[in-house]
């Protein structure tokens, strides 16, 4: 039953989210990967951290410099991804639009054969919707990939000639931080309801969106071009996470020849800590998300007054492999035009900045924002610390990093 799988299930989160050995592994896999040894102490990180008040900023690489016995430079934030995904429930039309209570005498409603005192609006469409995922990649620099969007589970019915197919949309993207990925087009995947299909959409995601998205990110800030050099330098190693989930691990696995070539190190985070170590899942991105899509429809703008439903239908209307219930083809219709709009709304700098911050990825300090907080990593776990288990962490600190 859905008690016997969903409470478990809860259970095993709050258990791991109080976790000091969670937090304590979290900090190991930081400290292993969000720093790169050199050769030389770097004069910028040698300033900074002169500079720093803060002792917490400048703990956990201490801890690292000590280890590796040579100085260490923290990790790019624009090369620090992390990639998650979300499904929303989207029919035609405004949630906004309330049901309408009709008041009504009980000899009425034993007459009707309905024991229902009120009913929906028969002008509602909100049986007729359909979920579609969304997945998204957030930098530590506060910019973002282009979104994907997935309708999943469809039958051999409604897509006869293709079992993964992609569609893609001009303008269906979203610009942050000053920086635009995908030269302005967004995707929209169609899958039926076949195994493996899920594996298939993240192997496509890797070699689509998240590698060229880093390569874009490494052309933007540092002005390093991958398609014209032979090796990336280690200096601009690129760190992504992702939750547990197991179609993405799969996906990592199948790509992993790729992501090396391309100076990718891949940290899957625990699935049970997903709330506070995924950084989408520490900020509001998904909930106002979640939140603002039922209020926003396109339902009354024709397509000569809303470009974007134009261009939905013109790239929909190339794959004649699509056979799907208009009611569902008006839903996602629906949903794309106003998604891009909703996640400018959600996605702003300071709002995916956040879930960096939150889960210690980056310190809080406005003028250096790109080195861990160690503290900040401890208090992902939801106890409270004792004075004697925050000295014993720190204390074998150094051996876990050295077992990553």
């Amino acid at each position: 039953s859905m008690t016997q799988k969903a409470i478990p299930k809860s259970q095993s989160r709050e258990v791991a989210e109080r976790s000091f050995r969670g937090a304590f592994g979290l900090a190991c896999m930081i400290g292993s990967t969000h720093f790169i040894p050199v050769d030389k102490e770097d004069p910028d990180v040698r300033r900074e951290l002169a500079n720093c008040k803060n002792p917490d900023t400048r703990m956990l690489y201490d801890i690292v410099t000590e280890v590796r016995q040579t100085p260490v430079v923290p990790v790019k934030t624009h090369l620090i991804t992390s990639t998650d995904e979300t499904n929303p429930y989207h029919f035609v039309g405004s949630a906004k639009e309330e049901d309408k209570h009709k008041i009504v005498l009980a000899d009425s409603v034993r007459q009707s054969g309905s024991y229902a005192c009120w009913v929906r609006d028969d002008n509602s469409k909100a049986f007729s919707g359909t979920r579609i995922n969304t997945t998204l990649t957030t930098t530590a620099a506060r910019t973002l990939f282009q979104p994907v969007f997935c309708v999943a589970g469809l039958n051999e019915r409604e897509m006869p000639n293709h079992e993964f197919l992609v569609v893609k949309v001009p303008g269906l993207c979203v610009s942050s931080g000053g920086v635009l990925v995908g030269e302005g087009c967004g995707y929209v995947l169609f899958t039926r309801d076949t195994p493996g299909a899920k594996q298939e959409k993240f192997q496509w995601y890797h070699e689509t969106v998240l590698v060229p998205g880093i390569n874009h990110h490494r052309l933007e800030f540092d002005e390093f071009d991958a398609s014209l050099n032979s090796e990336i330098p280690e200096e601009l190693r690129a760190v992504c996470y992702s939750d547990g989930d197991p179609a993405q691990v799969a996906a990592f696995d199948s790509t992993l020849e790729m992501l090396s070539a391309n100076k990718i190190m891949n940290n899957k985070q625990n699935a049970s800590r997903s709330a506070v170590e995924q950084g989408l899942d520490c900020c509001p991105i998904f909930k106002i998300y979640q939140a603002e899509l039922p209020k926003r429809t396109a339902k009354y703008r024709p397509p000569e007054r809303c470009p974007m439903k134009r261009k939905i239908r013109k790239a929909m209307r190339k794959e004649a492999g699509l056979k799907m219930a208009p009611s569902k083809t008006e839903a996602i219709e629906d949903f794309l035009c106003v998604a891009g709009d909703v996640l400018a709304k959600a996605c702003t700098p300071h709002n995916i900045g956040l879930g960096f911050e939150e889960n210690g990825q980056i310190d809080r300090e406005l003028e250096l924002g790109r080195y861990p907080s160690l503290n900040a990593i401890f208090a992902t776990s939801k106890r409270n610390w004792t004075d004697e288990i925050h000295k014993n962490c720190l204390a074998q600190l150094p051996n876990g990093i050295r077992t990553f």
